[in-house]
């Protein structure tokens, strides 16, 4: 099924191609200035300024910027690198309003020659739209792309979260626990149809069917997940996301019942204040042994029980994550966030490789940058691309050592 959605994901790709909808916007990064260099003077010597030369003109560069918040601070810092490099970066975007891509159109874009580089690759958990075929001739999209190292190395979290509140009045402890309470579970109906809602992921991202198969295949009737908010129309991908969040939280303010998917590095992580107003919620291995299952291949979702057979994610102290059956669990791998690249591009570049693979974040500082742009509190999407394009300047040119050692990689 993934794999057939791939293909019509292409064929979308060409139809907006055609009709101009799919453009490229100027990434319009301001010039940076090398610092100079001064030699002190004399009262005999004249003074003398040494200014380094600007960056060779590389010409330009295509960034796809995905259509997630979280995403956008670390493509500005790779823009902003990039720039430094002597390149003209250039912005791949959907329609009259910019709009990022999602995944499902990314990878297709970097596979067909629209788009050299992306900076907020989640894996394992894009994997599945590496297997889709995006021509006649048989190729795989990730045929054409490469993997570059973890930009933020299992800086991508994903679980749920519960309003503290109620998990403490409660003592709850699991996703489980909620889903075979029907007292608790009902705490949760707001629409009065017997089954209570948490709040998880749009249609056109992949944590809904992942969010779907915990709960059709452990049999979790009395929850249901909710992708857009009633009343409303349907909005897809980041701001209907952010609109059920924001629910989520007023929920989580009242002190009342609310459970909600979440991710980080996002803004509305920081906002939630986990570990004083919210938990990660735990989920049993059980409960992922069954749940893992992909619906469409019957195989494990690779986001949940890597390669190595490991699963989920434990790596959460008590302070921040209820304590279930089995501990910590999230029920999600960790990700590490990775820049990916157009194959033929990025052999061209050998260099630019080299930075790229150098470039590297913790998960705090991650999660530090996009709270700051979240605590601007923009609502309109170019403003939150210009402010993240200062937040990473600003970042970049605070930690001039860094910069240095990723740039030293090209020599």
């Amino acid at each position: 099924m993934r794999k057939m959605l791939a293909v019509v994901v292409v064929a979308m790709i060409v139809a907006t191609a055609c009709t101009s909808d799919l453009t490229i916007n100027e990434a319009s990064p301001e010039p940076t200035a090398a610092p100079s260099t001064t030699t002190e003077a004399t009262p005999t010597e004249p003074t003398t300024t040494t200014i380094p030369p600007p960056p060779p003109d590389r010409g330009p560069v295509r960034v796809v910027r995905a259509n997630w918040d979280s995403g956008l601070v670390l493509s500005s810092i790779v823009i902003e690198v990039l720039a430094r490099l002597g390149f003209e970066p250039t912005e791949v975007v959907i329609g009259d309003h910019n709009e990022g891509l999602a995944p499902e159109l990314v990878y297709a874009v970097l596979a067909r020659d629209q788009g050299d580089l992306f900076a907020n690759g989640w894996f394992p958990f894009h994997l599945d739209w590496l297997d889709g075929h995006y021509d006649d001739e048989g190729e795989t999209i990730g045929d054409n792309v490469t993997l570059l190292q973890p930009i933020v190395p299992n800086g991508g979290l994903q679980g749920w979260l519960i309003s503290k509140a109620w998990a403490d009045s409660e003592n709850i402890t699991s996703l489980d626990q909620i889903a075979e309470t029907r007292s608790l579970a009902l705490q949760l109906d707001r629409d009065g149809d017997g089954q209570g809602e948490i709040y998880g992921c749009p249609e056109d991202w992949t944590c809904d069917d992942i969010i779907d198969s915990y709960l059709r295949w452990n049999r979790w009737m009395d929850l249901e997940q909710v992708q857009e908010l009633p009343g409303t129309e349907p909005r897809r991908g980041q701001p209907g996301y952010d609109a059920m969040f924001e629910e989520f939280l007023t929920h989580v303010a009242r002190g009342e019942a609310a459970v909600a998917y979440a991710w980080s590095p996002t803004s509305q992580h920081a906002r939630a204040q986990v570990g004083d107003d919210t938990m990660w919620l735990s989920v049993s291995i059980e409960a992922i042994d069954i749940g893992a299952r992909d619906p469409f291949e019957q195989s494990p979702y690779p986001e949940i029980v890597r390669e190595d057979g490991s699963v989920g994610f434990t790596d959460l102290s008590p302070d921040v994550c209820t304590q279930g059956p089995d501990g910590c669990q999230t029920g999600w791998n960790g990700n590490d966030i990775t820049i990916v690249g157009n194959r033929r591009w990025l052999d061209a570049h050998p260099d630019v490789v080299a930075v790229l693979n150098a470039i590297e974040l913790q998960r705090h500082e991650a999660s530090e940058l996009v709270a700051v742009l979240g605590s601007l509190d923009l609502t309109e999407w170019h403003e939150k691309v210009e402010a993240s394009r200062t937040i990473a300047r600003s970042w970049i040119d605070a930690n001039p050592e860094r910069l240095a050692a990723w740039l030293d990689a090209a020599r």
